[in-house]
């Protein structure tokens, strides 16, 4: 099971920044690849990412991610979740 502090990454994709959007609101799931505690991803072209957040175009090049500190994280319950997602399902269903 996965845990915010247990020192092991989650490594995901997701097919675009919809999904991606899904997956924030609990709409959806990225499909889970690995839990590591490091990892080395190499590109061969220009490549689409997100980095802490923030979306990235990055260049042909080969990354070094690992494990270094803990940030304290807040997370909101699963009830207020539920409730976030059934609102944006209402809001979506255009049909």
């Amino acid at each position: 099971v996965p845990s915010y502090n247990d020192g092991v990454l989650e490594i995901v994709a997701v097919t675009g920044s919809l999904h991606l959007a899904k997956t924030q609101v609990g709409l959806a799931n990225a499909r889970r690849l690995v839990q590591c505690r490091r990892i080395s991803i190499r590109t061969t072209k220009d490549l689409p990412m997100q980095i802490d957040g923030e979306p990235v175009l990055q260049p042909p090049s080969s990354i070094n991610v690992r494990f270094h500190n803990q940030a304290v994280v807040l997370r909101r319950s699963v009830r207020q979740t539920g409730r976030v997602a059934a609102r944006l399902a209402e809001v979506l269903d255009w049909g």
